[in-house]
């Protein structure tokens, strides 16, 4: 009789799974002129601002590629100094109707003792947006923290390490916080480029 209940159970948290967590092909569905602002670990002021220039779909609808644009500076610690940047590349997907989480992107080992999913939706930083992702930190007392947090349609928003045990060592993390899908947009843009900074530096 109490073989039944788990049975059931079993059933119901797999299709609660199923249901909850985004798909690949769901979290990297963007359109030419789809706009992504980032902001990069290691600089007092800094962007990477990539636009979605291109898309193409595999014949049997399980890869899709995108040509992204990049604008990127940098501010040089202490110095005031900016370095400006731009390049292009392609980026493909595949697995499109795989489960976010369950991608290789990391692989959880016995070595970690801490490892938890994500699943909601954000109402303030990314607009209502689902996003998922995983928490995990090592073994140990202050062990290293790792998150990496998906959005739907967003891609990768927030990828983050930290080893709270070390002093020295620095806090790694890139994070959107602006994006533009179409006609909607959420956030804050940030559009520095070598022509304000020029002007910005004969004002002061």
């Amino acid at each position: 009789m109490k073989i039944i209940p788990l049975i059931i159970f079993l059933v119901s948290t797999s299709l609660i799974y199923t249901q909850t967590f985004l798909k690949v092909g769901e979290v990297f569905d963007f359109e030419v002129g789809d706009e992504f602002h980032y902001e990069l670990p290691h600089a007092p002021s800094n962007a990477d601002r990539v636009t979605i220039t291109s898309k193409s779909i595999s014949s049997n609808q399980d890869t899709v590629c995108y040509g992204r644009s990049h604008s990127k500076f940098q501010t040089v610690l202490n110095s005031g100094i900016i370095n400006f940047s731009t390049f292009t590349e392609v980026v493909c997907y595949t697995n499109l109707d795989s489960l976010i989480v369950d991608l290789n992107f990391i692989t959880p080992d016995s070595n970690y003792m801490y490892y938890d999913t994500i699943s909601h939706y954000d109402t303030i930083s990314y607009c209502n947006k689902g996003v998922n992702g995983y928490n995990y930190a090592g073994d140990g007392f202050e062990p290293m923290v790792y998150s990496k947090i998906w959005g739907r349609g967003l891609g990768l928003i927030v990828d983050h390490f930290s080893q709270p045990g070390d002093p020295s060592s620095p806090v790694y993390e890139t994070r959107l916080f602006y994006y533009k899908k179409g006609n909607v947009s959420c956030g804050i843009p940030d559009y520095t480029s070598v022509e304000k900074y020029k002007e910005e530096q004969l004002t002061v």
